[in-house]
């Protein structure tokens, strides 16, 4: 056993603790920024649903007449505890920075005077919504009833309103990406249609996960829960699509992960004793899955693009054939979605 390796498993002897201690030292922390009003702790540490390898997931409030580079000074206060951590023996990331709401739209929403689903266009109340469902209140002002909001937000996360916008956000968001990858295979660029291509199946997961009434939670896990529920509601042959599609089938998992680089490596070892640890009934190539699909995503929007363990495949043929793949795999989506609207039109036609 490695030193960093005993240290990771004494680390698991007293996770829980570390991280509810992390946590109220986050929120501590971030609370004393000025323009910080509320603070949700949202993620799988706010619902009570912790494991080993979770993030700290701060969702903030700022006050109206925040300058713009509240963000970057929140983001910095978060990584300067990261750093902490790491020097503590082992780390635990502090997600926090973009994704915050006004003080004004927490108002707004709840006095009834906007919908909750007409924020769905703003990409960080978007993704904060899902951080923070089943989160709670870590910090309240006199500017903002944080407690209120969380409920709220939690409240509405699935109703039929909400739902409809968000998926239209991701049909939205993957027409777009089908017609950038068409536009580079016309001007030759077979790498950059590789990408396009994965932006454009990548919301393919959230959007049938929305449909089911779950959330993409976990991003490291995502995917052996994505599973269970195509097995819960017997969606095996779209199933077997996108883990076609993605490349995650069992042989192309063992020979994808035989090329991974050591940071990859070393999370799904950590990983896997971490979800064995607290009991989590999986293979370890289940693991392997779950790591590739998130770190291969990783990878390619910092530009990793042609490394075989990735799985894009940047021949011209193979992005043609997994563009095909990719727009057929929708089209299944949405008939299991049963969604008819423009954006769905959009998707599917020719």
């Amino acid at each position: 056993m490695t030193t960093e390796g005993g240290a990771f498993l004494s680390y698991l002897e007293r996770w829980r603790e570390t991280i509810d201690l992390r946590a109220e030292e986050a929120v501590e922390a971030i609370s004393t920024i000025p323009q910080v009003v509320g603070i949700i702790l949202g993620g799988s540490v706010g619902r009570g649903q912790a494991w080993p390898r979770s993030d700290i997931d701060l969702i903030y409030v700022a006050a109206d007449a925040y300058d713009p580079g509240l963000p970057r000074r929140v983001d910095e206060v978060g990584r300067g505890l990261y750093e902490k951590h790491v020097s503590e023996g082992w780390s635990t990331s502090i997600d926090v920075g973009k994704l915050f709401l006004t003080q004004g739209e927490a108002f707004d929403l709840a006095t009834g005077r906007v919908s909750l689903e007409s924020l769905m266009g703003s990409a960080r109340v978007f993704h904060a919504l899902d951080k923070c469902n089943g989160g709670r209140s870590a910090f309240v002002s006199d500017d903002c009833d944080t407690a209120q909001l969380a409920a709220l937000l939690t409240k509405e996360r699935f109703t039929e309103p909400v739902i409809r916008a968000r998926q239209r956000e991701r049909l939205s968001t993957a027409f777009r990406y089908l017609q950038v990858a068409r536009g580079h295979l016309k001007l030759n660029d077979p790498v950059s249609a590789a990408v396009s291509v994965e932006q454009f199946a990548r919301p393919l997961v959230p959007f049938l996960l929305e449909y089911w009434r779950k959330s993409d939670r976990s991003f490291g896990r995502v995917f052996t829960g994505f599973l269970g529920e195509t097995d819960r509601h017997e969606a095996d042959d779209l199933a077997t699509q996108l883990l076609d599609l993605y490349a995650l089938s069992d042989q192309d998992v063992d020979r994808r992960f035989a090329s991974a680089p050591p940071h990859v490596v070393e999370r799904h070892d950590r990983s896997y004793t971490a979800r064995r640890f607290i009991g989590e009934n999986i293979r370890e190539l289940d693991d392997q899955r779950d790591v590739l699909y998130a770190f291969s995503w990783y990878a390619i929007r910092s530009g990793e693009i042609v490394l075989d363990w990735v799985g894009l495949g940047t021949e011209p043929s193979n992005v043609i054939a997994r563009l095909k793949a990719a727009q057929e795999t929708w089209r299944s989506a949405l008939d299991i979605a049963d969604m008819e609207c423009d954006e769905a039109f959009a998707l599917t036609a020719s």
